[in-house]
């Protein structure tokens, strides 16, 4: 008879847990459901080049956009002069800069100059390499200052699609 009431008092201590775990479990799933744990989303959009802080770097505004294909950024000369002779390279297959009448040309090798603080927006297109949920794009740019003196940086872009 000893034995009977303390299995039952085990079987009400399972049950009792076994329903709060189980609502513990449904409200998770519910949360996971609407989204609330996906961070991807939530992963912030960047753009650098370095060395930064020497010569040319990333800026966010007016325009930094990672769309399904393709990815615009803009590129502002922190050189103390001129910049001139860029020339674009990285892992997609379509480099432009915007021209004078706010189109895109092929920017493999670009033969404009850049004063100091103007900015210069560049598009890639990547077609299947940027996708959307997040990414990652590797791009070189390479220049010549109003000394002649050549330099690289070596640009990054990560962000959501």
């Amino acid at each position: 008879m000893f034995m009977g009431k303390r299995g039952q008092a085990a079987m009400e201590f399972l049950m009792t847990y076994g329903w709060a775990i189980l609502v513990v479990l449904a409200a998770v799933g519910i949360l996971a459901y609407l989204g609330v744990f996906d961070m991807e989303d939530r992963v912030p959009s960047r753009c650098e080049l370095n060395p930064t802080g020497q010569g040319l770097d990333c800026q966010t505004d007016p325009y930094f956009v990672v769309d399904e294909g393709t990815v615009t950024f803009t590129v502002i000369n922190g050189n103390p002069g001129v910049v001139e002779e860029f020339s674009i390279s990285g892992d997609c297959e379509g480099l432009y800069y915007r021209n004078e009448t706010g189109g895109f040309v092929n920017a493999t090798t670009v033969d404009f100059e850049l004063g100091r603080g103007e900015t210069q927006v560049f598009r890639a297109d990547c077609g299947e390499d940027i996708s959307v949920g997040s990414n990652d794009l590797s791009f070189t740019i390479e220049y010549v200052d109003e000394n002649g003196q050549p330099h690289s940086n070596r640009g990054r872009i990560s962000g959501v699609a």
